[in-house]
């Protein structure tokens, strides 16, 4: 099999980091593609042998590396490992007569290990400049444009014949696919902590958050239940993204923020939407193998049962928490997080993929697009979920579906059925 160098020709910009930084490395990669600037990471993990030697060459020949450092990507850096390619990178880097670019994720006292302390192979990294992005991404944008305008230029990309992406794939860059599973892993892109914050989200764990301590001033959900949202319950969510009712305790206490608001948009238990889901094995949720339609039975009796509770019943009461119904048939969920200022610049969607035959949630496949990074396909997405919104029904306090009563007698029924 070839090595990814082997397929695209000649970059720009390499990008060396730690497979555990791997979210912060995609972001970079994603803004740099969407300057033009053609960069290359390592998607394939660690690799020994010809693919090695590969990524070494590459090292040598791109006209820019730019290394990203971490607290923890520092640790253990040993010389007589030559397993570890995040360190030869380094160090063929240093070697070569090239400026390498650094970028520090970490907090304002990050600061370098003491040259004594690094391999002596890399010890000048000690005495390099860096770039400092602080680990909540505050200056990620304002860094990065200083970074490409000061230390990338593009006559040098010219003289190596490095193509500019910028016009031939204007609009396709700025978008993370992977596993829902890896996207949303406590060190994801998309996970809870990255999204609302790690303070924020330790104190939902410890129950102390205040209202005004959340940085998020609305959400607009689109997906076929919301189940691990608004049905916590073990057995009412897939095993494999169950969270103990974190995500749960997390809406319940953004609900109680008078300047927050979301629009739910889920399907109609016996809808043609629903039908496509069941039949087609869309769901991934294995709490419900003996009956895919309790899925939707299950949230819309949990909303239901929310929406006369505070602090949902008095968010739904003033309009900051619109419950839709839809009988359209999703190609995938939506989730979209816009923020407070100063953290407008954070605002972006998720998307997760419905494909046919997923037995699980793990198994989907998610993308991540910010809208200050790619706001052209942002705005085409949120205008997706606007079209969905306008043709769904909204349940107010005056206006409750026709089968209510017959979805929570369903619902109750199945409850009966499940515990004898």
């Amino acid at each position: 099999m070839k090595g990814a160098c082997e397929y695209m020709g000649q970059y720009g910009v390499f990008i060396n980091y730690r497979y555990e930084d791997r979210w912060m490395a995609v972001r970079i990669y994603d803004y740099l593609t969407a300057k033009g600037f053609k960069p290359f990471m390592d998607g394939y993990g660690l690799r020994q042998g010809k693919y090695a030697k590969e990524l070494l060459k590459l090292v040598r020949e791109t006209p820019y590396f730019l290394c990203v450092l971490t607290p923890r990507s520092l640790l253990n850096l040993r010389s007589d490992d030559p397993e570890d390619l995040y360190f030869c990178e380094i160090k063929t880097a240093l070697n070569c007569t090239r400026k390498p670019i650094f970028l520090a994720i970490a907090d304002y006292d990050f600061k370098m290990p003491e040259k004594a302390d690094l391999p002596k192979e890399i010890a000048s990294l000690f005495d390099k400049q860096f770039y400092r992005i602080d680990d909540r991404m505050t200056n990620f944008r304002e860094k990065m444009e200083i970074l490409c305008t000061h230390d990338i230029q593009q006559s040098v990309l010219d003289k190596h014949h490095v193509d500019n992406l910028l016009e031939r794939e204007k609009g396709l860059a700025n978008v993370f696919i992977a596993a829902r599973s890896d996207i949303e892993r406590d060190d994801g892109i998309a996970s809870w902590n990255n999204r609302f914050g790690y303070s924020f989200m330790q104190s939902v764990e410890k129950g102390n958050v205040l209202p005004k301590d959340s940085k998020v001033r609305h959400i607009n959900m689109c997906c076929y239940a919301a189940s691990i949202v608004f049905a916590p319950d073990k057995d009412k969510v897939d095993h494999h993204a169950f969270d103990s009712g974190k995500a749960f305790k997390l809406f319940t206490y953004m609900m109680s923020d008078p300047d927050f608001s979301m629009s739910l948009i889920i399907n109609k238990p016996y809808s043609i939407s629903a039908d496509d889901a069941i039949a087609s094995n869309k769901l991934g949720n294995s709490s419900f193998e003996d009956n895919p339609r309790a899925v939707f039975l299950c949230s819309y009796a949990y909303i239901s049962g929310l929406l006369q509770k505070p602090p949902y019943q008095e968010a739904w009461r003033e309009r900051r928490f619109d419950f839709f119904l839809t009988d359209t048939v999703m190609p995938f969920a939506y989730f979209q997080v816009q923020y407070k200022e100063p953290w407008a610049h954070l605002d972006h969607i998720k998307i997760d993929l419905y494909t046919e035959g997923i037995t699980s949630n793990e198994e989907r496949r998610s993308m991540t697009i910010f809208k200050a990074d790619n706001p052209m396909l942002y705005s085409f997405l949120e205008s997706h979920f606007n079209h969905i919104r306008t043709r769904s029904d909204r349940v107010t306090g005056t206006s409750v579906p026709d089968e209510h009563e017959k979805w929570l007698a369903d619902w109750n029924s199945y409850l009966q059925r499940r515990t004898k």
